[in-house]
């Protein structure tokens, strides 16, 4: 059963250098700020960085709570061996947002200068 769908989009013409920094301790987890500090080329940043915001602003959307800015850094946005986007809480946010019997299912789309999100929470089939 579907709990939650949420949407994001991110203009990346918005983010430039000071924003991204400013903004990456509250928004990145250590992971992700790691990540993000091996990219060289401007613009895959900003997409990196545009991606995660997305993805954790269409997160919440789903969850129905509105943007908890306090769990930002406890959320990585992560992709499998085939570049499938994931979505990982640490144990704290997982426990505190009631995720343990949910399903969290994430895409993300870049075109341009847009990065489009799209969340859908489930619950877990009982057997």
């Amino acid at each position: 059963m579907i709990k939650g769908i949420g949407v994001d989009i991110v203009s990346l013409d918005r983010l430039d250098n000071d924003t991204i920094n400013r903004l990456s301790k509250k928004i990145l987890s250590n992971s992700e700020t790691e990540e993000m500090m091996n990219i060289v080329h401007p613009r895959r940043k900003k997409e990196f960085f545009g991606g995660r915001f997305s993805a954790k602003e269409a997160f919440f959307k789903a969850l129905g709570t509105g943007v908890r800015i306090d769990f930002l850094p406890q959320i990585t946005i992560s992709k499998d061996q085939y570049g499938k986007p994931s979505i990982q809480l640490d144990r704290d946010a997982a426990e505190k947002l009631n995720l343990y019997d949910q399903i969290v299912h994430l895409s993300i789309s870049h075109d341009g200068i847009f990065v489009v999100s799209m969340v859908v929470i489930e619950e877990k089939q009982k057997p």
